[in-house]
């Protein structure tokens, strides 16, 4: 299998920073809203799924109003862990490694 990834030389020639595996792999995106709910993901099939969890443009959150995110298997969920009058709507961005 072929190495893929990103290699930093200094002017001098000498490796500098070298990241040749599991790099992330961005598969998608979603917006929440303010209920529970899943997505069936394919691609997290035998991978390390990751995600990266933002605000939603025009919306303040605070540490207790964003979801909780949970990846099983292919199938990644958000919870919400507190009254509906506190919840937020976020946007995550999810993906793989490698």
């Amino acid at each position: 299998m072929a190495t893929y990834g990103l290699r930093t030389k200094t002017a001098g020639g000498l490796s500098q920073v070298q990241f040749t595996t599991r790099l992330p792999r961005r598969i998608g995106e979603l917006v929440t809203g303010l209920s529970d709910g899943s997505i069936s993901v394919p691609e997290f099939a035998g991978r390390e799924p990751v995600y990266q969890l933002s605000a939603v443009a025009g919306t303040s959150i605070g540490f207790t109003m964003v979801p909780i995110i949970s990846i099983v298997g292919t199938t990644l969920s958000w919870t919400f862990d507190m009254p509906a009058a506190y919840r937020a709507s976020a946007r995550v961005t999810y993906g793989v490694l490698g």
